[in-house]
């Protein structure tokens, strides 16, 4: 990539220019800037804020016909060759043989800005090769060439085969799998490193335990795993070229390792970029007492147990650890249980989020999600956005109608479903995500740029986006129905395996206006077992449009909601405390509201325990709807989106306050 002739400015020329600029103000008469003409002269807008509110994107030149976003602004400096260091991270010996031959290594491999003055070869850095934590590396760098680092760290970099450092230059991105660390990833390693390298980052493409380069052995998210992930957080923060700053983003696997170390609270980790990140691995497998197919049959294990093996001596060495070994069953036996909770296994995967608040890490989160990610779903991202936010983290969310995606690559939306994306697509995708990520770094990794927007950026099904300071919202009002307000239209009241879904039609909630559903709406019927237990899968339609709006799932056993199981007496009326998953939908005027009860749905195994259960119709049991209502100016218009959204603004909008 060559450098631009249209360089960005460095800090401190920047620095002296909006002071020259607004040392001038007063002699042209121009005070706030109500009487400047901003459209007159584009690059002065520019140079009074180092961000660019997302409210006003949609005016500028954001790229939208490429495979990514882009920044505004090329970076000023050219993208050297990766080069692999592989950094040795102390472990307790039972961890596994790595760990007792002192050989747990953790592979990665760097890309940096080149920098004027800052011969990388010369001062020694590129060649680092194999280090330790405590080891002194003697290597002094200027203080203009250390920058700060921006890493993805997980388990789909490649295996170089002979584990010789890979020193290549950038070749063509790899498909997903296939990259080794030293080479940029599709991925996510390419964006980070085409877009953030040329603007002073460092990019660090970071192999955990027992898979690429990296040695011991794949831990899958348990205490080895996270040791890994914060050794290398521990590396990059007190690098030579480093500037003490590290900032880890990722998704999916990689969205999860930013939660595991943010759980140990290393001192150089100042924020991250969880991307349908896991909070923890229960918390994600077991919803409600309900388990999912891959964790309950162990398949989660295997996949990632699987990623070891690369036909190397060291493959003895990647699979003889305690956890790798015993791993197969746990799901298995929790899932027979039905307790995930009490296994030492699953407890030292549980709670990366809650740990790093109560351990007391002061960093910043941008939580990035799909509502319609069912590979890891949204209560993922939500309530613990305002639980981070309770914590005094400082904390912004995007939350897109997309599934299991990056926000900003068309080709990730193009095949949305209906009821599961399709209608907002291909409003769905983010061209100024590069962009926001810049800012995002700027103030929390080089201290150089404004504060970004503290706030959930958030899209309803229809398309439109808006912003949000709490999710859900704290104004939301609740629409109350009962089940004995609807009609059954399918099915009948006994939910079993194997019988029809009950089908119940509450009819239009509203003739004349749109009712905008948000948050986690709940269903609590009475319901009489007739059994120890049994489990209700509940999914909210739109039946105008025949699509699907949200769903929840129980296992009876955890009828109170939350890890705590409870009785089920057989022939005992008990109340299901089923809260739906995070959903941002509208049910457009006149359209029938659906209510479908089964046994199970979406990829959740049948309990352990499921007999018949019976719904009471005529009890209490409320379908309980937060809804809300706003204004035009909540609502805002990504760049490019002007042909599905207009001015961004949905017809069933409050005029603008």
């Amino acid at each position: 990539m060559g450098r631009s002739a249209l360089a960005r400015l460095d800090t401190m020329q920047r620095t002296l220019w909006i002071a020259l600029l607004l040392l001038t103000v007063p002699l042209v008469g121009c005070i706030g800037g109500d009487t400047v003409d901003e459209a007159a002269d584009p690059a002065s807008v520019e140079q009074k804020s180092e961000i660019t509110r997302v409210q006003d994107r949609h005016e500028m030149g954001f790229t939208i016909d490429d495979e990514w976003s882009k920044t505004l602004e090329p970076g000023e400096y050219e993208i050297l060759p990766g080069f692999g260091v592989r950094v040795n991270v102390p472990l307790a010996p039972t961890e596994g043989i790595g760990a007792a031959t002192s050989s747990a290594e953790v592979h990665m491999g760097i890309f940096l800005p080149e920098i004027p003055g800052c011969n990388w070869e010369e001062l020694g850095v590129t060649q680092l090769g194999e280090i330790s934590l405590d080891m002194d590396l003697d290597i002094t760098v200027p203080e203009q060439c250390q920058v700060p680092v921006v890493a993805d760290a997980g388990p789909y970099y490649s295996s170089s085969q002979d584990h010789a450092p890979v020193t290549g230059g950038q070749g063509d991105m790899q498909l997903e799998g296939d990259s080794v660390a030293t080479e940029p990833a599709a991925r996510l390693g390419g964006f980070l490193i085409e877009q953030l390298v040329p603007h002073g980052y460092a990019v660090a493409q970071v192999s955990v335990f027992g898979t690429g380069d990296s040695g011991h052995c794949m831990d899958f998210m348990g205490d080895s795993e996270q040791a890994g992930v914060v050794g290398a957080v521990d590396f990059l923060g007190s690098a030579p070229f480093s500037n003490g700053n590290v900032g880890l983003i990722g998704r999916s696997y990689d969205g999860t390792t930013p939660w595991e170390a943010a759980s140990h609270n290393p001192e150089a980790l100042k924020t991250i970029v969880p991307i349908s990140g896991l909070i923890g691995g229960p918390e994600l497998w077991m919803k409600n007492g309900s388990s999912e197919f891959r964790a309950g049959t162990g398949l989660i294990w295997g996949i990632y147990w699987a990623f070891a093996p690369d036909g190397t001596p060291e493959d003895i060495e990647h699979l003889a650890c305690p956890d790798a070994l015993t791993g197969a069953p746990r799901g298995t036996t929790s899932y027979a249980l039905g307790d995930w909770t009490s296994d030492p296994y699953w407890v030292e995967r549980s709670g990366f989020a809650k740990r790093a608040m109560d351990e007391g890490w002061d960093g910043s989160v941008y939580l990035i999600h799909g509502f319609q990610d069912w590979n890891v779903d949204p209560h993922m991202a939500f309530p613990v956005w305002e639980e981070l936010k309770d914590a005094g983290i400082e904390t912004k969310a995007m939350i897109g109608q997309w599934d299991h995606a990056y926000p900003d690559r068309r080709s990730d939306h193009e095949d949305l479903t209906p009821g599961r994306g399709e209608e907002a697509f291909p409003a769905t995708v983010r061209h100024d995500w590069a962009q926001d990520l810049l800012e995002w770094f700027d103030h929390y990794l080089k201290g150089t740029g404004e504060q970004p927007q503290l706030h959930a950026e958030i899209q309803d099904n229809r398309g439109f986006w808006r912003i949000e300071q709490s999710y859900p919202p704290e104004d939301t009002e609740s629409l109350e129905l009962a089940l004995s307000d609807g009609e059954v239209t399918a099915g009948d009241l006994v939910i079993a395996p194997g019988r029809p879904c009950t089908v119940v039609d509450f009819g239009s909630l509203s003739e004349d206006q749109d009712t905008r559903i948000v948050g986690m709406p709940t269903f609590h019927p009475e319901v009489v077992p007739t059994g120890p237990g049994g489990q209700l899968y509940a999914q909210l339609r739109d039946a105008g449009d025949d699509i699907h709006l949200g769903h929840a799932i129980m296992d009876l056993r955890y009828h109170e909601g939350g890890t705590e199981m409870q009785a089920v007496a057989p022939g005992q009326p008990i109340v299901a405390k089923m809260q739906m998953f995070p959903m941002d939908v509208v049910l457009p005027a006149g359209h029938a509201l659906e209510l479908e009860i089964c046994s199970t749905g979406e990829d959740y195994m049948p309990s352990t325990v499921n007999q018949p259960v019976r719904l009471n119709q005529n009890s209490n049991g409320i379908l309980m709807l937060p809804t809300v209502e706003r204004s035009a100016n909540a609502f805002f218009l990504p760049p490019g989106l002007e042909a599905q959204l207009g001015n961004g603004v949905p017809p069933d909008a409050l005029p603008a306050e």
